[in-house]
């Protein structure tokens, strides 16, 4: 049985290479790889390998580009890697699960199968007595062996192993986390669960016989639903990831316990939205289910809808709300009408409407100055005054440059529009501002 090897050390560059990286930190890659002189004492691919990884750091993971002794990887794995927000929110959802499990009792422990460029692995460390960081390439291995180091992370073993060789040498941890490669032989893409590597729906009683919870990575493509049900009730929550309201990954969590009740935590930077789905262990499917507070907002708002014909939504309604990215991939539309006291306006736009103005909804808020049909006359009187305008469409015939285009209108400025279709299959433009908080 293959051991755990420790990954190599990587040899220092020299002095003229790490001038020349910090005098052209600034430029692009190809305007740096222009200067590069024709001298044997730089190394000219590492060099601007350097430079375009320290840029893309900048905003992806501050953290590591702001320590000068940081290496990083080619281009493919900085593009993979999680950003330093999203680690962040897997090293939270740990800590709770910790916290769940008493792990001031015991000394904590994680092990990363699938660690890369190490940034998950660096991050969630934060919150364990020890971790162990797995990567079966040999280069990425020894950077993260390299940046933990440099970063002085002292908690961390970084070994050079394939996961299913490490999941058989590890000991037993309280936490395992694994990031599946979801691409296959060829380089392609891959979403499914049992085409990505490695297989955790195979693995799945391994994993738990060697962690009290594991947490694992997929793609936000995936259909949550079908995820709980393929893991055959050993799903305990599940987390739909956003950042800048773009869905960048699901995390389920597995424990060795069935569970009938999953909480669904919908993410999207600071606005967390947790909806309670249930698993049906007869029928294996997974349906969400309102809460009794729910409930008995929707008498309440019944109440308050009931002179509110939504037939006639645009002669009342003064607010328009969009659901964030992590709302819009649970899909818990009904469900919003009913916790906000808000209206759909159709049930296959996921725009919705009210009077009155209601700050703790989960996405964006926006106050209504004018609704109009696609009428060229009323186009005309709605949009004369402007000349910039943010366009998104839902449920709409017209693309957005297109619309764009018809409306004469170029991006920018503090302007929304939102083409939609209504109940009465209406094809309209709502015209609005960002509501006071």
């Amino acid at each position: 049985m293959p051991t755990l090897q420790v990954p190599k050390t990587i040899e220092p560059a020299n002095a003229s290479t790490l001038t020349f990286i910090k005098e052209n930190a600034q430029l692009s890659p190809s305007k740096a790889a222009l200067k590069a002189p024709r001298n044997a004492n730089i190394d000219i691919p590492f060099a601007i390998n350097q430079i375009a990884g320290r840029q893309i750091a900048q905003q992806k993971l501050p953290k590591w580009a702001s320590c000068n002794e940081v290496i990083y990887p080619a281009h493919i794995s900085m593009e993979q890697c999680s950003s330093q927000s999203t680690a962040q929110y897997k090293a939270n959802v740990a800590k709770e699960l910790l916290n769940k499990l008493n792990s001031e009792n015991f000394s904590s422990t994680l092990v990363d199968l699938t660690g890369g460029f190490g940034v998950d692995c660096t991050i969630m460390s934060e919150v364990f007595d020890s971790a162990i960081c797995i990567e079966q390439q040999n280069e990425l291995s020894s950077i993260a062996h390299h940046n933990m180091n440099a970063l002085g992370i002292t908690n961390v073993k970084c070994y050079n192993n394939n996961s299913l060789d490490a999941l058989k040498n590890i000991p037993k941890s309280t936490i395992i986390y694994v990031d599946p490669a979801r691409r296959n032989k060829q380089g392609s893409r891959t979403y499914a669960i049992e085409d990505c590597t490695p297989n955790v729906l195979d693995l799945k009683n391994q994993l738990l016989t060697k962690a009290e919870i594991v947490i694992i990575k997929l793609s936000p493509m995936l259909d949550w639903h079908k995820t709980v049900s393929d893991f055959s009730g050993n799903v305990e929550a599940v987390h739909i990831v956003a950042h800048s309201n773009e869905c960048k990954e699901l995390l389920i969590i597995l424990s060795n316990s069935q569970h009938t009740k999953v909480p669904v935590y919908c993410a999207n930077d600071d606005q967390i939205t947790v909806v309670q789905a249930t698993y049906n262990t007869s029928t294996n499917q997974v349906s969400i289910q309102p809460e009794s507070n729910v409930l008995n907002n929707k008498e309440e708002n019944n109440k308050k809808y009931e002179n509110l014909d939504i037939n006639n939504w645009q002669e009342w309604s003064q607010y328009v709300y969009e659901p964030n990215a992590a709302i819009m991939k649970a899909g818990c539309f009904s469900l919003l009408e009913t916790q906000y006291n808000i209206q759909q306006i159709s049930a296959n736009s996921h725009v919705y409407v009210s009077e009155e103005y209601y700050s703790e909804f989960p996405g964006k808020i926006w106050k209504i100055e004018n609704i109009c049909s696609m009428n060229k006359r009323e186009i005309k009187q709605t949009f004369d005054d402007i000349t910039h305008a943010n366009i998104v469409t839902r449920n709409f015939p017209i693309p957005v440059e297109a619309l764009r285009k018809k409306l004469n209108l170029q991006d920018g400025g503090n302007t929304r529009i939102i083409a939609t279709t209504d109940s009465n299959k209406n094809h309209i433009l709502i015209r609005a501002v960002a509501a006071p908080k």
